[in-house]
């Protein structure tokens, strides 16, 4: 039987790194739908997962660095393991090439397309998902200045499409978004990870579900917005954060007031973005 080049292995492993970011389990059979050029089975590509995994440990994402360097023809996206940190999947940020507002909305728009009125309902005033417009965002992005150290909170992040706009339009080194509905946390994250093999800037976000208002008190009840997720420490992901967002016309008053509580204990904040006045 013939051996897998260096580039299926490469690709094999970045696209299994996509669903372990995401905290999913592996979709073989779409695995080898992405797998381009090639002709190996979805058995053939989990066995040779298992092989790899037996030679460099279970954790994909603490691969060799080799494993998450694009090919010479894709120079303008770089993926780097980075060791002994939750966000070591992040791509380079002096490599990664950003879009521009119009592919932004393009691939945003394409992103989210098959969310229906069931993902996004919501029986209470202050769980429905708020709308900012993609141009909003982008003025945000302009006004924000955000640079490479930055980390962007989205408080109410709902099923993530303004996390995802940052990270494709900008060179922030992390997007994480706070969101109280889990199943719509879920289902955001699931629509990222289906697109994070073609665009490796959605590596760099992660969705934690939780109550604001907890939060604000100093409660640790901060989980992943997947059941099988590993993200670890995700309380150290928020206190990181150096820019926040919180689209909260549709918040109660008590979320709110939490809310700015929150921002007066997040040590590197430097600029606050919300939708109403404070």
């Amino acid at each position: 039987m013939a051996d897998f080049s260096d580039e299926e292995d490469r690709q094999l492993v970045q696209l299994a790194a996509v669903y372990k970011q995401a905290g999913r389990r592996i979709d073989w059979v779409s695995v080898e739908k992405d797998m381009r050029p090639s002709t190996w089975s979805a058995t053939k590509l989990q066995q040779r997962i298992k092989t790899l995994k037996r030679r460099y440990g279970n954790n994909v994402l603490s691969f060799p660095p080799r494993y998450f360097r694009p090919p010479p023809d894709r120079a303008g996206l770089h993926l780097e393991a980075k060791a002994a940190s939750p966000l070591r999947f992040s791509p380079s940020p002096h490599t990664i090439s950003i879009l521009s507002p119009q592919e932004t909305y393009n691939a945003t728009e394409g992103l989210f397309c098959l969310l229906t009125r069931r993902d996004v309902r919501a029986s209470e005033r202050q769980l429905n998902t708020g709308e900012i417009t993609m141009a909003g965002v982008s003025m945000l992005i302009e006004e924000a200045n955000i640079q490479l150290n930055d980390v962007f909170l989205d408080a109410g992040s709902g099923v993530g499409n303004v996390l995802a706009q940052i990270a494709l339009q900008t060179q922030a080194f992390r997007e994480v978004g706070i969101e109280i509905q889990r199943d719509l946390a879920a289902r955001g994250m699931e629509l990222i990870a289906s697109r994070a093999s073609r665009f490796p800037h959605l590596l760099k976000i992660s969705v934690v579900t939780a109550d604001i208002r907890n939060i604000a008190e100093g409660s640790d009840t901060v989980i992943s917005a997947d059941p099988d997720s590993k993200l670890a420490q995700p309380s150290s992901l928020i206190s990181s954060a150096t820019l926040l967002f919180c689209h909260d016309t549709v918040f109660e008053e008590d979320v709110v007031l939490a809310m700015r509580a929150l921002c007066m204990k997040l040590p590197h904040l430097r600029l606050v973005a919300l939708a109403t006045r404070v």
